[in-house]
């Protein structure tokens, strides 16, 4: 599913035949500013989204009444929905939120996705019990596009548009169709025919990124990505003190491709259509007879780089990258793989706590006062 951009805003701003607004603009807006000057009151995260959904929440509440979803699931519009106070599940939460969204202008789509198990099963002509899915919504909010979940009211930035992974759940939703609601009233089961026939036509995405030794071919994607991860920790740097300079994009690149190739190591680059969405960069540690005065120095491979293209984290495809690094150094004989983390860069930082590295040397700073 191709990625959203902002020529995409005007779209998601209209409204369809479920998702007509029912209440009045300046009531909605208010009631969904009133909860976010509260949390900035309070000194609480405060975002216009969050307060949207929970508001939600608090109005419909959903329902397992087997009779009740026999006869309303996908068979009703967002003020039916709301005038009902009562949700059948994620696509009725969506359907009332993307309505509201619009009304205060957040262009807001309706993503429908299907279990990446169930989609294998599918695909794979083997029986299933039940159809599974989720429905989101994607938003244009603080200039760009994230995901939202109205019924776990969660946001997600920085998401993958073609393999959705949620963190602290099992379940990888792949998205099926996008779009500004339902396709009119349907039964159940005519959603489900439809939803399955959709599905037949989709390819899973875990194949398309290929992790392979970087070339000259990769070069110029792989310079983009340095730069790009600059110009982020120039962004965050509480100090100020790095900087991109005018020769940073050549020169960068000459030497973390000579510290790769040069120092016993190695740089992969994540392939995904021909493009260059990722890389990583390692070499040897080498050491110096004043190491071994006390240190046992064993042999140590080094990740010097490590770095997913905008719009495509939270794919999977950094933690690719860093497992084929690993084994490589494996490979090599090497017994530890170590690493830097700039301290403000905390989505780094957290991600290597998942793969299992843990804090060894801790750099400190202090401005001195003149």
């Amino acid at each position: 599913m191709e990625r959203l951009s902002k020529k995409d805003i005007p779209l998601y701003l209209e409204c369809g035949q479920m998702t007509l607004p029912f209440l009045e603009n300046q009531y909605v807006l208010e009631m969904v500013l009133r909860d976010y000057i509260a949390n900035l009151k309070r000194g609480d995260e405060a975002s216009i989204l969050s307060s949207l959904y929970n508001w939600i929440a608090l109005k419909v509440k959903y329902t397992d009444d087997e009779e009740f979803q026999r006869q309303n699931k996908f068979h009703r519009n967002a003020k039916e929905i709301w005038e009902s106070k009562l949700s059948t599940g994620c696509t009725d939460y969506a359907l009332v939120f993307s309505t509201l969204a619009r009304q205060i202008g957040v262009p807001t789509t309706i993503l429908h996705t299907a279990e990446e198990n169930w989609v294998k099963n599918l695909l794979a002509g083997r029986e299933f019990k039940a159809y599974k899915g989720h429905t989101f919504c994607e938003c244009f909010y603080c200039g760009e596009w994230v995901l939202v979940d109205p019924t776990a009211r969660k946001v997600i930035k920085g998401y993958n548009p073609n393999k959705i992974e949620l963190t602290n759940e099992n379940n990888v939703y792949i998205p099926y169709l996008r779009t500004i609601d339902l396709m009119g009233k349907t039964s159940l089961k005519e959603h489900n025919l439809d939803m399955e026939e959709r599905c037949k036509k989709l390819s899973l995405f875990e194949n398309d990124i290929k992790i392979v030794k970087a070339s000259q071919n990769h070069y110029e994607g792989i310079k983009d990505l340095l730069v790009q991860l600059q110009e982020y920790i120039v962004e965050i740097d509480k100090y100020k003190l790095n900087v991109l300079t005018k020769g940073y994009r050549e020169g960068y690149f000459k030497k973390t491709l000579d510290e790769s190739f040069n120092g016993g190591g190695t740089m992969l680059v994540a392939e995904k259509n021909g493009e260059v969405v990722g890389m990583v960069a390692g070499h040897m540690r080498k050491y110096y007879k004043e190491d071994r005065l006390d240190y046992s120095c064993p042999k140590m491979g080094i990740i010097e780089e490590l770095i997913v293209k905008k719009g495509e984290r939270n794919g999977g495809i950094g933690k690719k990258l860093v497992m084929q690094m690993e084994k490589y150094f494996a490979d090599q004989g090497c017994e530890y793989v170590q690493l830097d983390v700039f301290a403000y860069n905390l989505n780094a930082y957290e991600f290597y706590l998942k793969e299992n590295y843990e804090p060894r040397l801790l750099g400190l700073i202090k401005k001195l006062k003149n």
